[in-house]
Parts: C-alpha cells; sequence; structure tokens
C-alpha cells in the first residue's frame, strides 16, 4: 500500500475569522519538533498579552512518524483545540502547528459556536499556507582524500536537478562531505561514488525526512 503524499509549509501565513465581534486570528507555521512548536506558541503568547485563549494543535513527522499535540488554552473542552487538530489530521500537511489568538467580542457563542469558528479559523489559514512535498530523503556521510574532493563536487554538480545536496565540508586530514538526496536517487548516486573512488569510499547512509 502506497504513502498518501504529504506537504509541509514553506512559508507562514494568517488568517483572520469575527463572530459576533469575536476575533480568532489563526497562524500557521512550519515546525518540525514538538519542542519548536511551543517556542512559536510563546512567540505568539508574548504578542498577545490582551488576547482572551491562545489556542492551538500541531503535527510534526509524517512519512512513518505522526506526532500530534493540542490544547484548548481555557475555552470549553473539546471546543478549540481538538477542532483544530481535527483540521489538521484531515488535511495532508504536516511539520506545522496552527495557532487561534481569540479576542473575545463581548458575546458568549456557546460550543457549537466555539467548534465552527475555531474550525473556520483553521481550514481558513491551511487554505492560503504555501506548501511544498514532502519526500524521504537520505543522508549520505564520507570521508575522501583532497585528490578526490574535486571530482565528487563535479559528480554531486551533474545530479544537480536530481536535488542533491552538499550539507558540508570539513577539511582535516582527509575531507569529510555529507549529502542530502532523495532517498530514490540513492542507489545510483551511492553507486557513482564508488565508481569515481574506485570502490574506497565508504558511505555512512541515514534515511528519513530531511527536507
Amino acid at each position: 500500500m502506497s504513502t498518501p503524499h504529504l506537504y509541509q509549509p514553506v512559508s507562514s501565513a494568517v488568517f483572520e475569522h469575527i463572530d459576533r465581534k469575536s476575533r480568532f486570528i489563526a497562524t500557521a507555521d512550519r515546525v518540525e519538533t514538538a519542542v519548536e512548536a511551543k517556542g512559536v506558541l510563546h512567540g505568539l503568547r508574548l504578542q498577545n498579552p490582551d488576547s482572551a485563549h491562545v489556542v492551538y494543535a500541531f503535527r510534526v513527522g509524517g512519512l512513518g512518524r505522526d506526532e500530534f499535540g493540542m490544547s484548548d488554552d481555557g475555552e470549553p473542552k473539546g471546543t478549540a483545540g481538538r477542532p483544530v487538530l481535527e483540521v489538521l489530521r484531515g488535511s495532508s500537511v504536516t511539520n506545522v502547528i496552527v495557532a487561534v489568538v481569540r479576542y473575545f467580542g463581548g458575546t458568549k457563542l456557546g460550543t457549537g459556536g466555539l467548534v465552527r469558528a475555531y474550525t473556520s479559523a483553521a481550514q481558513g489559514v491551511l487554505q492560503r499556507l504555501g506548501v511544498e512535498a514532502l519526500e524521504e530523503r537520505t543522508r549520505i556521510s564520507f570521508e575522501c582524500s583532497y585528490e578526490l574532493h574535486q571530482p565528487i563536487r563535479r559528480l554531486c554538480e551533474t545530479y544537480a536537478a536530481h536535488d542533491v545536496r552538499i550539507e558540508s565540508e570539513t577539511f582535516g586530514s582527509v575531507v569529510t562531505l555529507r549529502l542530502n538526496l532523495k532517498t530514490e536517487d540513492m542507489p545510483e548516486i551511492a553507486a557513482a561514488i564508488r565508481d569515481v573512488s574506485r570502490g574506497t569510499i565508504e558511505l555512512d547512509v541515514v534515511r528519513g525526512t530531511l527536507n
């Protein structure tokens, strides 16, 4: 069975929903861990000290690992964080936190009204969010001689259309390189590296969501 296609943010987005003078300001930001999500949330609370609530839900991982979190932040249980989370679960977007800052307008909305308002805010901000496809990538680390360094760099350039990235180069007694590439391209590129080095390079391979 194939893995459902997932997307992740390439930018942030903001959307405002108003219901009976209550303002629901939704933001969506890219995060890759629960710790990053909490950092974004902390920043929003500092920026909105007079808000009534800062509700959120996040989703991180994908491609074999899904992690979720949410909070009603004082709203009646199940009326705020849960609707935002359900919008995320029903979407194809991961590595994202959706937070909704509420400024109370003086009229209580009731549980049904709150669910509808938070749902609308979350849906609205996701519709405005720029995304890219989430793909499994592989990180390859290896050592090579200085003599092989430039030939390997030229090899990477020939695979530029395949989005091969040189993440780091460390120069010591030998050169240590770390490449980031699409997992589907790994066998071909690994074979090319071994050919250039005549089999002298040993590769350390790590697969995962490494965008």
